[in-house]
């Protein structure tokens, strides 16, 4: 799915998915203001975006991202691969992962394993 930002591409996403059992991955909605990684399938939310510069961080711009949530984030990912669910979910891929950081190498990892299977 691609739409300009802030148009409700991840309550979208969120809604569509939250009455099924064949979907997983991670959606990055905003709580209160703040971007957050939320597990499909578990329903678990991680604080994603930090309010300012502290360890364990990665900064795009004005945002401070948390560096153990992305690792949590890509660990859900994998998993979620490995159970093959009939949707995998990925929001979003952006300039962090054109960086290598955020979301990869799991993005990459799972678009070229699902490649391998076609």
């Amino acid at each position: 799915m691609s739409a300009p930002i802030q148009t409700g591409k991840t309550t979208a996403i969120n809604n569509w998915a939250s009455n099924r059992n064949d979907v997983d991955g991670i959606t990055q909605p905003i709580v209160d203001g703040k971007r957050h990684l939320l597990n499909i399938k578990s329903n678990e939310l991680r604080l994603l975006e930090l309010s300012d510069d502290t360890d364990n961080i990665i900064q795009v711009g004005k945002f401070f991202f948390s560096k153990p949530t992305f690792e949590w984030a890509k660990i859900c990912l994998l998993h979620a691969m490995l159970e093959k669910p009939a949707w995998l979910v990925i929001d979003e891929i952006g300039k962090l992962e054109l960086k290598d950081k955020g979301l990869e190498p799991a993005v990459n990892y799972i678009v070229n394993e699902c490649k391998s299977k076609s």
